[in-house]
């Protein structure tokens, strides 16, 4: 059996992965990329540019069996913690409830380590307060992932991430907790959406790891 597929925020470091691996999987026979601009072809890719602040603008194209998101930004790049908690909070709960009402069965969400509704730590409050939410959409499948710090090559890779990646040159991955590499996130997330037998709703950063084979 083969699936269709929609994705929010293929033009990050996790979202980039996840498109190519899913552009050759072999269960995906169609997918559709939303960005704000025009992406590299791709098979079995239709990349659809749109403007996110016109939500009926992108319903048309929220539907497939799944959806993966990866969509979000950092303060520094939003301008403002309230800029960022609209792209990263509002506008993906935006986009999964019309997800939901479109019938779209599974919603996979690459969220955070640390994410938690009630925190005093603003990211982990935004982060965390999406989950909730998107939890209580009642998807037929909800999935959301919570890696650490991710590595892979940013166009603007930030200090620590840069750290890491160093030492990650010297010695081996599984020791630089939590680290985890971008591929391999986008891997966890492609079995969890396919896998019938995984019950879990939230994985963690370890869970990620096994799940890719690292």
């Amino acid at each position: 059996m083969q699936y269709t597929a929609v994705i929010v925020g293929s033009t990050g470091l996790v979202g980039s992965k996840l498109l190519q691996q899913l552009s050759v999987h072999p269960d995906f026979s169609h997918v559709t990329a939303l960005s704000r601009r025009e992406m590299p072809s791709m098979p079995k890719v239709r990349n659809q540019v749109v403007d996110f602040a016109n939500l009926e603008e992108c319903k048309k194209h929220l539907k497939a069996d799944f959806m993966f998101s990866c969509l979000g930004t950092t303060k520094k790049e939003a301008g403002t913690f309230e800029n960022q908690w609209k792209i990263d909070n509002t506008l993906n709960y935006d986009l999964a409830k019309i997800a939901k009402d479109n019938g779209v069965k599974g919603y996979i969400l690459c969220s955070s380590q640390g994410a938690n509704p009630n925190s005093w730590i603003g990211y982990a409050k935004m982060k965390g307060k999406l989950d909730s939410d998107v939890i209580a959409l009642a998807f037929e499948k909800v999935k959301i992932v919570r890696p650490g710090i991710i590595i892979g090559d940013r166009p603007r890779i930030r200090f620590l991430e840069n750290v890491i990646q160093g030492l990650s040159i010297r010695i081996p991955l599984k020791w630089v907790v939590p680290a985890i590499r971008a591929e391999d996130i986008a891997t966890a997330m492609i079995k969890l959406a396919l896998d019938e037998k995984n019950t879990d709703i939230i994985v963690a950063n370890e869970g990620l790891k096994a799940l890719a084979g690292v």
